[in-house]
């Protein structure tokens, strides 16, 4: 795998730091299904490309970070499970998704910093389209027991946005215990 193939499969930037190639690292590989063995390899083989590549700044705190692997997002998640006042459905509040069971619910659009978000119709899945390049978009997913509620707890994310490919982000399993899903914001920001 070539630098350029692992910054892409990782989403992150060629000039990307140690740091950064560890904390995307750590919340993709976190973010996978328990049977996602070929993804999680191609993001193993991906970051050690990435690591190997010319001198890169590494800090203990992403080292230890990343040693914690899932225990640490664990705890991330935990941080950011904060109550918002966005509403859904209602503008920058985020498209509704229906229950996991795959009750129909009506496609919702809206936009965040220029992204374009769409419920894909299928569990806590959205369709991204960007205007611009976003190699590690940051994603923040709120939850609700239902359609129209106040946020309940949050998972921020990130996600390999590409100019004008349409992007379907679908929040882990198991992310929370709440029902819907929706998304609070989305920051499309260089590294």
């Amino acid at each position: 795998m070539t630098p350029e193939e692992a910054a892409s499969v990782l989403g992150v930037p060629l000039t990307a730091t140690a740091d950064d190639v560890d904390r995307v690292y750590t919340w993709r590989v976190g973010s996978l299904g328990p049977g996602d063995t070929a993804r999680r390899e191609a993001l193993t083989q991906a970051r050690a490309v990435l690591l190997r590549g010319p001198s890169r700044q590494r800090t203990g705190a992403i080292v230890a970070w990343s040693l914690g692997g899932v225990l640490g997002v664990m705890a991330l998640l935990a941080v950011v499970a904060v109550v918002t006042t966005s509403v859904f459905g209602l503008g920058p509040g985020g498209a509704a998704a229906p229950q996991r069971s795959g009750e129909p619910a009506p496609l919702n659009s809206s936009a965040y910093d220029g992204v374009s978000v769409q419920y894909a119709g299928d569990g806590w899945s959205f369709i991204l389209t960007s205007p611009r390049d976003c190699p590690a978009a940051k994603v923040v997913v709120g939850f609700a027991d239902a359609s129209g509620q106040d946020t309940i707890d949050q998972l921020t994310d990130t996600a390999p946005l590409q100019a004008g490919i349409a992007y379907t982000y679908t929040a882990p399993d198991g992310a929370s215990v709440h029902q819907y899903a929706h998304i609070d914001e989305i920051v499309c920001h260089a590294m």
